[in-house]
């Protein structure tokens, strides 16, 4: 892998490891190797078109790097690496992914959602010394998730209180 396609890659997993932005994103799940995942985070484009672009020329032999490797020991040590399906064929990422948007949102297996720069959403790279961008992008779908579980609760509240005041008409 190149050094320009690589550091987006180590910037990608210093994101997923250690930003505490991702939390409203957070699924469970059953993997060997974690518990949980984000799923859908929103990419602003910009930072996908320029991480598929330091890649396009590097080359992979599947468009799926969270489910389509095969973990092998293959050096007998039990430590466990990823290798290639035995049907496929190392391709650029260009003719492997045909577009950035493709490439962000599936590499890891929906991960990422890219979006228009105008619309909240995530910055790998930024400057710290200027604050977190991502910490807005955070609240913003904190705020979209506490609006749609308040919508539920009063749209039960309302069932119940009908449903309370039919057995009261009818009794």
């Amino acid at each position: 892998m190149s050094d320009k396609c690589k550091r987006h890659f180590v910037q990608d997993l210093c994101f997923y490891e250690c930003s505490p932005n991702v939390g409203p994103w957070l699924v469970k799940t059953d993997q060997k190797i974690r518990r949980e995942r984000f799923v859908d985070v929103p990419l602003c484009a910009s930072e996908c078109d320029t991480w598929f672009n330091d890649c396009k020329e590097d080359f992979t032999c599947t468009n799926n790097w969270g489910r389509n490797f095969n973990w092998t020991d293959i050096n007998g040590d039990g430590r466990n690496e990823n290798v290639c399906p035995l049907s496929s064929d190392c391709k650029s990422f260009q003719d492997i992914f045909q577009n950035a948007k493709f490439f962000c949102e599936n590499v890891w297996d929906h991960s990422w959602k890219v979006v228009p720069d105008d619309k909240p959403c995530m910055k790998i790279w930024f400057d710290g010394n200027k604050g977190n961008p991502n910490d807005a992008v955070a609240k913003w779908k904190v705020e979209q998730v506490n609006a749609a579980e308040s919508s539920r609760v009063s749209s039960i509240g309302v069932m119940v209180i009908t449903a309370m005041l039919a057995m009261l008409w009818s009794g």
